[in-house]
């Protein structure tokens, strides 16, 4: 039950960012039109570059963890600093 939850959420974060995406366009450019396949091809794109930033990235993740944690470090000393 856990995993189809974890799908079902997959599935909207990217239905979400893909029609984030696809207004962003048509603030751009306002005389596109959105099509259905549009929005379908912006979701399926988000949903193998997640794939695809977790099977051939992983290696990076531990860097990208310590690059985060280190802004973030800086960031909070910065402010309290100032």
């Amino acid at each position: 039950m856990i995993l189809f939850g974890w799908w079902l959420g997959m599935a909207s974060v990217c239905n979400f960012v893909g029609s984030m995406v696809l207004a962003i366009v048509t603030l751009w450019y306002p005389n596109y039109v959105i099509e259905r396949w549009h929005q379908w091809f912006c979701y399926v794109a988000i949903i193998w570059l997640g794939l695809s930033v977790n099977v051939f990235g992983s290696r990076l993740l531990p860097l990208w963890n310590k690059f985060i944690c280190m802004s973030t470090i800086q960031s909070r000393n910065s402010r309290t600093e100032s």
